[in-house]
C-alpha cells in the first residue's frame, strides 16, 4: 500500500506502526473494530496518501516542453472562455425558472430534489418541463445567432 502511493517503502514501518498504535488505542478505549486487517489497510492507505500529497516532489521540465505546454494552456483558456460566453448567452435565453433548474442540475441536484424546490409534483414532470424550457431556449438562441450572422442589407 505504501509503495503504491509513495513509490518507495522507506516510510512503511513508521506508517504501519502509527496505524497499529491507532488501532490499539481504539481497542483500549473499548471501541470495537469489525475487521482489524481492513482497519489497518485503510489506515495505512490514508496515511500514505496524506504523506504523498504533503511530499509532492518538484519535477523539472525542459524549456521547450514548458513553452509547448504554455501555448496549449492559452489556447485551451480561449476555448473555455468562448464556451463560457456561449453558455451565458444560452442561459439568457431561458426563463428565470429554467435558469434556476439549469443551475441546480449543474450543481448536481437530482430531478426529485429540483421538483421539490421548483414546485413540481415529481422528478419526471420537472425533467419534462425543463426539457421544454431547453427546447424553447435553443430556438431563441438559434434565432439570435442566425440574426447576427446575416449581413445587414443597405437600403
Amino acid at each position: 500500500m505504501v509503495i503504491r502511493y509513495l513509490t518507495e517503502d522507506t516510510e512503511a514501518a513508521e506508517i504501519l506502526e502509527s496505524a497499529v498504535d491507532s488501532a490499539s488505542r481504539l481497542i483500549g478505549n473499548d471501541q470495537a473494530i469489525e475487521s482489524l486487517e481492513a482497519y489497518l489497510l485503510k489506515s495505512v492507505a490514508r496515511e500514505s496518501v496524506r504523506r504523498s500529497r504533503r511530499n509532492r516532489r518538484i519535477t523539472y521540465v525542459d524549456e521547450a516542453d514548458l513553452e509547448r505546454l504554455a501555448g496549449a494552456a492559452s489556447t485551451d483558456l480561449e476555448r473555455q472562455l468562448d464556451n463560457a460566453t456561449r453558455i451565458e448567452a444560452f442561459r439568457a435565453c431561458l426563463d428565470e425558472q429554467g435558469r434556476t433548474m439549469y443551475d441546480l442540475r449543474v450543481l448536481g441536484f437530482n430531478w426529485r430534489r429540483i421538483a421539490r424546490l421548483a414546485g413540481y409534483s415529481d422528478g419526471h414532470s420537472a425533467e419534462v418541463q425543463f426539457r421544454r424550457k431547453m427546447d424553447r431556449a435553443q430556438e431563441r438562441f438559434q434565432a439570435f445567432h442566425d440574426s447576427h450572422r446575416r449581413p445587414q442589407s443597405s437600403e
